[in-house]
């Protein structure tokens, strides 16, 4: 049993439970098509509602938010646990109103949805000012007071021999290169599985230091288990446990009038317009996925307060704690957590819960650098700097920006140690920047002027199609990129459109270009004769359409012959003409020729 208590083991069950995040999110992301904006950026679209919940705890959760709620329900009462409760209600309001409306307008990010209301000017303005500040102020903060909450719970300094700057840097260094990895060659979907693992395991971990600390405080009262411990936080000063405070109530007190009133709006702006946070509900298989994500996460919040609120209180009751508070002087606030943490956890499992603690830094990180890639890519590079840049370059150019992104923070973090309030400064300075935003995408609906009379009713047709073949109204935000008949599926393989939803027909897809991701709506029919296995190798995929077993010989034989022509000898079906050809004896001319501009 001693090695269970050595520092050593307690090495190896952290390594051992961070590698196993790891390797479960590297195992579940091993097939997903990362190569497309979609992908990468948005997990192709295709989180359940629980992986939705789990993202959005650990994005919300921080180290600091950790060691700051409990500091002040030490110092205060119970008051901040309106700060877990409130989120219930704007997790609600996200579910139920602004993510259908997200979906519905096709958004993969919040600026790009500000160019349907104020144009690309307003958008870009926006794009700018929310990457830089994501980029150099909020990564580096971030590093910074993941670092220090670390440093100050586990003593890394004292266990290195270091000073606290060193000691600060190194695990910089090692969180930014960890989370990087996850952001940069995982995107989204790694970023939400890990987050899934670590939420559990912070639900495990976290829950765990209450009834650690009530056994703890019994036992130190003359009490006889957990139950006594309750009995005695209770009733040992019922004020303690007062959750309303006064109107005028001081800092860091929470006045009751905050509650309805800034502290709402504040959590408005975090869940439902901030691009950390909603990035994961836009990345819902459905609207039905997304709402159960927002709503479990909800769930989650209103026990945040056990492992959030609780374990203050009771620190301020436990009498083995008291010297150290008391040694700690006007910066016991930010200590009552740790020392909580130190005198409680048995060694044996110190490990995991400083695995969970640092998972939870990690999402906070990589989180924030998978927004700030993500909003750069498509909503500067794609939008202002290369408009014609093909999935796979923005791909390319995300991971290129969020290595920089990632080295700069990592690089500035550890200085911030040496810079006063800068960490308050920039706190306060969002909150200029959050009420604005919000008040913005209240403003925003979908224009209904920017389509003329015929495109509006092509439109609309398009989505009486889509809610015809499914229930998913969430298919509705891929209505652009829909194709109904022939004619249109030609006209978006023209624009370049890499995925195409094609419903209710009757079509006939080509071989003649790659890396195109077709989805069925509705079981549409591919009247074609090339098979699954020669679409495949020619970079075509499909999902949800069924397509023919054999192949047609006379097809096969004329297709090896352009693709000769062309210079395609390893194999023969990829680049040529042939379902056109196809196509025109099938339905005859009218078709081949909305095809000929393409050929």
């Amino acid at each position: 049993m001693t090695f269970f208590s050595s520092l050593a083991w307690t090495g190896i069950s952290f390594v051992l439970f961070t590698a196993l995040v790891a390797i479960i999110s590297a195992w579940k992301t091993r097939d997903e098509q990362l190569d497309t904006a979609e992908g990468y950026f948005l997990a192709g679209r295709g989180l359940p509602g629980v992986v939705i919940a789990g993202s959005l705890l650990l994005t919300n959760l921080s180290a600091e938010q950790l060691v700051g709620l409990n500091g002040q329900s030490w110092k205060t009462n119970m008051g901040p646990i309106a700060w877990e409760v409130g989120s219930m209600f704007t997790l609600l309001v996200l579910a139920y109103y602004f993510l259908p409306k997200y979906l519905k307008m096709g958004a993969m990010t919040i600026p790009s949805l500000m160019e349907e209301r104020y144009g690309r000017g307003t958008k870009t303005m926006f794009s700018v000012v929310i990457v830089v500040m994501y980029s150099i102020l909020n990564l580096p903060v971030i590093l910074y007071s993941g670092a220090v909450v670390f440093e100050q719970i586990f003593d890394i300094s004292g266990i290195m021999g270091t000073s606290k700057f060193v000691a600060v840097a190194i695990l910089c260094v090692i969180i930014g290169i960890i989370g990087g990895c996850y952001a940069i060659f995982g995107g989204l979907k790694a970023v939400a599985v890990s987050d899934t693992i670590n939420g559990v395991g912070l639900i495990i971990g976290g829950l765990m230091i209450p009834f650690l600390g009530f056994a703890a405080l019994s036992a130190a009262t003359g009490g006889h288990g957990i139950l006594d411990g309750v009995k005695y936080m209770i009733e040992a000063d019922p004020a303690k446990m007062n959750a309303i405070n006064a109107w005028n109530a001081p800092e860091p007190e929470v006045p009751w009038p905050l509650i309805i009133t800034g502290m709402f709006f504040n959590n408005l702006y975090w869940w439902c317009t901030n691009q950390s946070f909603v990035q994961r509900s836009l990345a819902a298989k459905s609207l039905k996925e997304g709402q159960k994500g927002a709503i479990f996460c909800g769930f989650l919040k209103c026990l945040g307060p056990l492992y959030l609120v609780i374990p203050g209180i009771i620190a301020f009751y436990l009498p083995s704690i008291q010297d150290k508070l008391a040694a700690a002087g006007s910066s016991a606030i930010d200590f009552a957590y740790p020392a909580l943490i130190s005198e409680i956890v048995p060694k044996p499992v110190m490990g995991f819960f400083a695995a969970v603690l640092f998972g939870a830094i990690l999402s906070s990180f990589n989180s924030v650098l998978n927004s700030a890639s993500t909003m750069f890519t498509l909503d500067l590079y794609r939008s202002s700097i290369n408009p014609k840049a093909s999935d796979t370059k923005c791909v390319k150019v995300g991971k290129i920006y969020g290595t920089i992104a990632g080295c700069i923070s990592i690089v500035i973090a550890p200085f911030i140690m040496n810079a006063g309030g800068i960490t308050t400064f920039l706190n306060s300075m969002s909150q200029f920047v959050s009420l604005p935003v919000l008040c913005t995408i209240l403003g925003i609906k979908r224009s209904q002027n920017a389509m003329t009379a015929e495109q509006r009713a092509v439109y609309d047709r398009k989505c009486a199609a889509i809610l015809r073949c499914s229930s998913d109204q969430a298919l509705l935000s891929h209505v652009m990129e829909t194709a109904t008949n022939q004619s249109e599926l030609a006209e978006l393989l023209n624009n370049g459109c890499k995925t195409i939803y094609l419903c209710e027909g009757t079509f006939s897809v080509p071989i003649r270009k790659s890396g195109i991701h077709y989805c069925g709506i509705g079981n549409p029919k591919v009247e074609t004769t090339f098979t699954a296995e020669q679409y495949k190798k020619a970079g075509i995929t499909f999902d949800g359409i069924t397509l023919p077993e054999m192949p047609d010989a006379e097809t096969a034989y004329l297709a090896e012959q352009a693709a000769h022509e062309n210079g395609y000898d390893d194999f023969a079906e990829k680049h040529c003409c042939l379902a056109t050809l196809l196509h025109d004896r099938i339905k005859g001319y009218r078709i081949y020729r909305s095809y000929s501009s393409c050929i």
